[in-house]
């Protein structure tokens, strides 16, 4: 998968400015990127996600972190996109959330800037000395996350989101690299995505 393979965006739009507390974001954008994770995992389409209004806390003047109004949602083609949406608007717990009737196509040869979006991870309870750093990271850096009910373990977790920017288009990937069940970029391999 290379950057070059997602020709098309759809946004989806919250009603409201997006922020987040020091617990986590629940409600339509926790809700609206685990309904886009369920279509991902049933259609098995790569999908990627931009949220261009994300700021971590220390880059606002409240100090809260937000995920802003705005997800975009990339594919390798518009239909897979209009699934989504229709399979969005189907959804009670979204009447909220607004979408473009239509996808919109990628210019081929986008001059501007371009992103990132990667889960930001904590390392798990094996590491400790890992886990306290990144949770420090965390906290210092007042990253956004939403607050998430697994379907395959029934607990919930909290899902940071980082964002990086990039002046130019970054050379471009090898064709293995993916995003996640989440739409999101590994942090080591990223997919790097227009900003639009």
């Amino acid at each position: 998968m290379r950057s070059s393979d997602f020709t098309a965006y759809v946004d989806f739009k919250m009603n409201n400015a997006y922020f987040v507390s020091a617990g986590g974001a629940y409600g339509s954008v926790a809700e609206l990127v685990l309904a886009i994770h369920r279509f991902i995992d049933k259609n098995s389409q790569p999908i990627a996600l931009d949220f261009p209004g994300l700021k971590c806390g220390v880059d606002t003047e409240n100090g809260m972190a937000t995920f802003g109004q705005v997800i975009r949602v990339f594919a390798t083609n518009g239909n897979t996109l209009d699934l989504l949406v229709a399979h969005i608007r189907n959804l009670a717990a979204l009447a909220g959330v607004e979408s473009g009737n239509n996808h919109i196509f990628i210019e081929t040869e986008h001059k501007g800037a371009w992103a990132s979006a990667h889960r930001f991870r904590i390392s798990p309870d094996s590491q400790p000395s890992n886990r306290e750093r990144d949770q420090k990271r965390a906290c210092l850096l007042k990253i956004p996350f939403l607050k998430i009910d697994s379907r395959s373990t029934g607990k919930t977790f909290s899902l940071f989101v980082e964002r990086r920017m990039f002046k130019s288009k970054p050379a471009d990937q090898e064709a293995g690299v993916a995003v996640n069940g989440y739409g999101l970029s590994h942090r080591n391999q990223p997919v790097y995505l227009p900003v639009l």
